[in-house]
């Protein structure tokens, strides 16, 4: 018998199976042809021979056996036992998903060998893969993506803080770009990490060098409702029926006044531009209003009824920092919408194929709209676009849990559902990229066909994880808590069965994205002086570069 014979059946149910491992087995080791094999490692791989084919079993658990003892006490004896999911065949030398013949009691149990290995990590050579990294238990061989299955349905990228998340979207869309010269990438960075990840060939979307306008009139009435009305105060109803007729009368008046003549299909929601500061005009003139009564002047019917709506947008139309929303400088007509789609689809001079839009300028109360609308009218741009079979686009939705929240209900979580339910038929595709998986809308989640997981602390994330894979392959969550960093468990229809990866390197250091931990040691063996007056000046311009002093 070889010596990658570990032992036998004992138990089948389903796709698990217990093996008894050799009584003779004397350490969770063996050698062969001068290789030293691991034995039980979680998610390592073994192999049932049968007749015609070699059945694949991944490494769930193992235990010691336990057995009734004379007094009918169960007691632990000294045979141990592997727990494996089935997890596909080896036949005529490839590897297929799936099992249509069970193992049976007694049937051996072998460690995968090098053989086994290139069958299994082979994949279909006629489907079109990028490499993501290498097998952890064997870096010969390299574990791929189909690419299609991967960008074409929802994904997911999970894990903790420091996991290696950020490095793990950077490396594998980076592998991308290298296969794929008309790529189209569009990633919401909120933390301004991926600035320099791309080289070359991505550009950033951002607020502080005034790049990035999110300009009010492409806003749609539910969204621009949720930007500008307090839906608890007792007087929203009211605000909510004006403000809609304001919006309407001043859309109809700038269709009027050269405008795009659409009046055969004109609503509310039509991306036309309108004069802001028209609608403000109105409404505080019908919050002041005074009307003839019987004797004398009286109150108008909604006198009042506007004061905290007037005092609360007129400081967001006066404060900075709302300034890409309410004071376009860019974006000031309706025609000017196409150059905002061919600065976000990187369709410029020279061409990009990753926009970074940075968030991070961003106040944390415009967030849910702004990423609402950047999401809805790419949609709605793929929805229009006779291309769109041609032309795809993905959407990465970094820190994802901030805005497509399980627990509330918002604009941007609503679109980002139905990009994750109907994107696919138009060339949307989605990655939605969480520390806390368990925060972020389980619609759009239950819709990922593929997951990348890295570490994951917390027992929540851990057991939402569990939740949301194939019960097959439930018990392999298992092993998450414990991955290195860099490393992931890789579920779903991408690859021919679920693996543990070391993501690749990047090469480059410039492209590392910059979330990575500061060195405590380094930084405090060194007296670095802190320029406090180029802090403060940034602080107060709202700028991290390009302050009064020349910075860069």
């Amino acid at each position: 018998m070889t010596p990658l014979h570990i032992g036998s059946v004992m138990s089948v149910s389903g796709f698990q199976v217990e093996v008894f491992l050799r009584e003779d087995l004397q350490s969770m080791h063996v050698t062969h042809e001068g290789v030293l094999y691991g034995v039980g490692q979680l998610a390592s791989f073994v192999v049932i021979p049968t007749a015609y084919e070699k059945l694949v079993g991944m490494v769930s658990g193992v235990k010691m056996l336990e057995v009734l003892g004379a007094d009918e006490h169960v007691v632990v004896s000294d045979r141990k036992v592997l727990q494996l999911t089935l997890i596909g065949t080896i036949g005529r030398g490839a590897f297929q998903r799936g099992v249509k013949q069970f193992p049976l009691v007694g049937d051996p149990v072998c460690l995968a060998d090098p053989t086994d290995f290139a069958a299994i990590f082979k994949g279909d050579s006629t489907a079109p893969r990028i490499e993501l990294g290498r097998y952890t238990d064997n870096e010969d061989f390299a574990v791929t993506l189909d690419v299609n299955r991967f960008l074409a349905r929802p994904s997911a990228i999970v894990g903790t803080t420091g996991a290696g998340k950020s490095y793990a979207v950077a490396s594998l869309l980076n592998r991308v770009l290298d296969v794929y010269p008309y790529a189209s990438v569009i990633l919401l960075d909120l933390h301004a990490e991926y600035a320099e990840a791309f080289g070359e060939k991505g550009h950033v979307l951002s607020v502080e060098d005034g790049s990035l306008e999110v300009p009010y009139w492409l806003f749609n009435y539910e969204e621009l409702q949720d930007l500008c009305i307090d839906r608890s105060e007792r007087e929203a109803p009211n605000q909510a029926v004006m403000f809609k007729k304001q919006v309407l009368e001043a859309k109809r008046a700038a269709m009027g006044s050269g405008g795009p003549n659409v009046a055969d299909t004109f609503s509310i929601d039509s991306p036309i531009y309108f004069d802001f500061d028209r609608v403000y005009s109105a409404i505080e003139t019908l919050n002041t209003e005074m009307v003839q009564g019987k004797t004398s002047l009286k109150q108008g019917i909604f006198y009042g009824e506007f004061n905290r709506f007037l005092v609360r947008l007129g400081a967001k139309l006066s404060d900075v920092r709302y300034g890409f929303v309410f004071k376009p400088s860019t974006y000031r007509s309706s025609a000017s919408l196409i150059d905002l789609f061919q600065r976000l689809l990187g369709r410029t001079d020279p061409r990009r194929n990753v926009t970074i839009v940075d968030l991070s300028g961003v106040p944390s109360d415009v967030l849910q709209a702004v990423v609402s609308l950047l999401v809805r009218v790419l949609f709605d741009f793929t929805f229009w676009k006779p291309e769109r079979e041609k032309t795809p686009t993905l959407l990465v939705c970094e820190e994802a849990h901030n805005y497509c929240s399980n627990a509330r209900e918002s604009p941007a979580r609503h679109i980002l559902e139905r990009v994750a339910k109907e994107g696919r038929k138009y060339g949307l595709g989605l990655v939605m990229v969480s520390q806390r998986p368990s925060d972020v809308s389980e619609t759009v989640l239950a819709q990922c066909n593929n997951f990348l997981v890295l570490r994951l602390s917390n027992p929540d994330d851990q057991s939402y994880i569990r939740s949301l894979v194939s019960d097959q392959y439930e018990d392999l969550m298992d092993v998450v808590p414990a991955l290195r960093r860099g490393e992931a468990l890789v579920v779903g229809d991408a690859t021919l069965l679920p693996v543990r990866v070391l993501i690749h390197r990047i090469a480059d250091d410039r492209r590392v994205p910059r979330g990575h931990d500061v060195d405590y040691h380094a930084a405090w063996t060194t007296d670095t002086a802190i320029d406090f007056a180029r802090v403060i000046d940034r602080w107060r311009r709202q700028r991290r570069t390009g302050a009064s002093n020349g910075e860069q």
